[in-house]
């Protein structure tokens, strides 16, 4: 049901109740809070949470990806538009962009969690600002996962807005060069469940889309927030808001949850408008963008651009392209008028503008020498076809299960999909594959440790890889062919017959479900019993990484799904 929550203005905002886990809720913070872990991290001599030390050996992928580094300049023209290709050996300048600004001079896009800048006018090698582990205001970025241009106090130029997976958001200062956090939103010490997925502006105000409890919010920092409710029964998927009005006009590009077709919402002043009609079939959506006069939604993958009028929706032009685009922008002329620019892999392509053909050579450039990339999506259709590891129980509706969903008890990153299950359910295998972790003699570990771990992320500002697999408690590691490789986390138990280097076969019973290594087990065996499920390609990266969470989902949906 879809029902105004609060209109936008100047009151504080009443943040909606009703926890979509135990005990979780909303947390809206302006400035970030003291952090004191639950203890002093200390060395604990005797305690064994892990029984079964980490594979130090992964087996490689069985067939390597050869990736023509030339792939962009080689693309077919694309509709007489000019070129910026970024060419050479041995890595990739970016390979799935997934959100992307520009104010006609300058284009900003995040990769693989890099936010990269690229000047289009004197088409230099792209510049990373920022990436996964850069230190802003002493803690780590985690990965960034949206950009917005936001009007300056001062006036001289925009600042760049940056959203980080976890919540904070950043500030770039583009005249001065500075970064700082514009938004913190990422508590430690609590349960706190709230994703927000995508970004926007209008003049000097930003705008949210959050995802768990279902709402849009406008902040400005150091002010009061205010927000909307938005649909209960779609997975959300972008929000544009329309610039240089008084009023707020927001777009939210939203997909049904059993339906394959995605819709544009348009909200003024928190309310539906009803005028807004768009007869379009919109499917595998990706992103939207609002000009002065018109909609920009992006579909079918990245293969078709729609354009509608933004007061009423009607279809204003479409354009299929001969091959998928990543994400584009849009940034005004001196006419006013709403020009697009779109990024593929390596290359980034300019309509209008078919007199730039230049290829940048990249060789020279270590930060962009990475060789194969794990958010490539061509790495990921290779990926074998998989069961439900529970029988009958699909992925979950709710993004906060899925990989790429914010986990700010420690702040961390999600790294699996979660298949919540009474406790002792049987757990399958999902391929045939062959054992490479099993963890039979895990202990419990000692409450203290909780605190010990917990208190550890508050201090460096994200989980170690080791406090990460202590969370997940008792483990099961198959190795799948290509080189994927599935985990399965807080199991009760393990099958006897599931010993490393043992062969299995799709659908063989693994182990049954549990809550080891979560902080459920703190209060009873069976709390909040889940298995934690994730795939890896090798040890480079996890199913979702880097990806708009639409995209984990379609994927996770035709892997899964009949």
């Amino acid at each position: 049901m879809l029902v105004a929550l609060f209109a936008l203005g100047s009151c504080s905002t009443n943040l909606p109740q009703g926890p979509l886990v135990t005990d979780n809720q909303v947390i809206i913070a302006n400035a970030k809070p003291t952090l004191a872990p639950t203890i002093t991290p200390i060395q604990l001599a005797t305690s064994a949470p892990l029984a079964t030390a980490i594979p130090t050996e992964i087996a490689e992928p069985e067939t390597v990806i050869q990736v023509d580094q030339t792939a962009g300049c080689s693309q077919p023209e694309l509709f007489q538009a000019g070129r910026l290709c970024f060419v050479g050996t041995g890595g990739e300048s970016f390979v799935h962009p997934v959100s992307m600004v520009s104010n006609g001079r300058m284009g900003w896009l995040i990769d693989g969690g890099r936010v990269l800048q690229v000047d289009l006018v004197n088409s230099g090698p792209p510049i990373v600002l920022i990436e996964p582990g850069t230190m802003l205001e002493d803690e780590p970025v985690q990965e960034p996962l949206d950009l917005a241009l936001v009007d300056l106090p001062s006036g001289a130029d925009h600042g760049l807005l940056v959203l980080d997976r976890v919540g904070d958001v950043y500030l770039h200062d583009l005249i001065a060069g500075t970064w700082t956090r514009d938004r913190y939103a990422r508590p430690i010490g609590q349960t706190s469940s709230h994703y927000y997925l995508a970004l926007s502006t209008n003049g000097s105000d930003r705008y949210l889309l959050e995802t768990s409890y279902r709402y849009g919010v406008r902040y400005l920092p150091d002010e009061s927030e205010t927000g909307w409710s938005v649909d209960e029964e779609s997975v959300l998927v972008d929000l544009a808001v329309l610039r240089g009005s008084a009023a707020a006009f927001a777009y939210v590009l939203q997909r049904p949850i059993d339906s394959p077709n995605a819709e544009i919402v348009r909200y003024v002043q928190g309310q539906i408008d009803g005028n807004f009609r768009p007869n379009l079939n919109l499917t595998r959506p990706r992103e939207i963008q609002v000009g002065p006069r018109a909609v920009y939604v992006l579909d079918q993958g990245g293969s078709r651009l729609s354009v509608l009028n933004n007061e009423n929706g009607t279809l204003l032009s479409q354009t299929e392209f001969p091959f998928p685009i990543s994400t584009f922008a849009l940034y005004l002329d001196e006419f006013g008028s709403s020009i697009a620019i779109y990024a593929g892999r390596n290359t980034i392509h300019l309509p209008g503008k078919p007199e730039i053909q230049t290829a940048i050579e990249m060789a020279g450039q270590p930060a962009f020498q990475l060789g194969e990339a794990s958010h490539d999506p061509a790495i990921w259709g290779r990926i074998p076809q998989l069961i439900l590891p529970i029988e009958n129980l699909p992925p979950d509706a709710r993004e906060l299960r899925l990989p790429g969903a914010p986990r700010h008890y420690r702040q961390g990153i999600h790294e699996g999909m979660d298949f919540y299950w009474g406790p002792g359910r049987q757990i399958q295998a999902v391929a045939s594959g062959t054992v490479i972790r099993a963890m039979h003699d895990y202990q419990e570990p000692w409450p203290e440790l909780f605190s010990f771990y917990r208190g550890q992320a508050a201090l460096q500002g994200q989980t170690t890889q080791e406090g990460l697999d202590f969370f997940r408690g008792r483990q099961i590691w198959l190795q799948h062919e290509n080189g994927f490789i599935s985990r399965h986390a807080h199991l009760s138990s393990i099958d006897p017959a599931i010993i490393v280097g043992a062969p299995v076969t799709s659908g063989q019973i693994i182990g049954r479900v549990g809550n080891s290594g979560s902080p459920g087990s703190l209060d009873g065996p069976d709390v909040d019993s889940h298995l934690h499920f994730e795939i890896w390609y090798g040890d480079k990266g996890y199913l979702g990484q880097f990806w708009r969470p639409i995209e984990t989902r379609e994927l996770i949906e035709r892997l899964f799904l009949p």
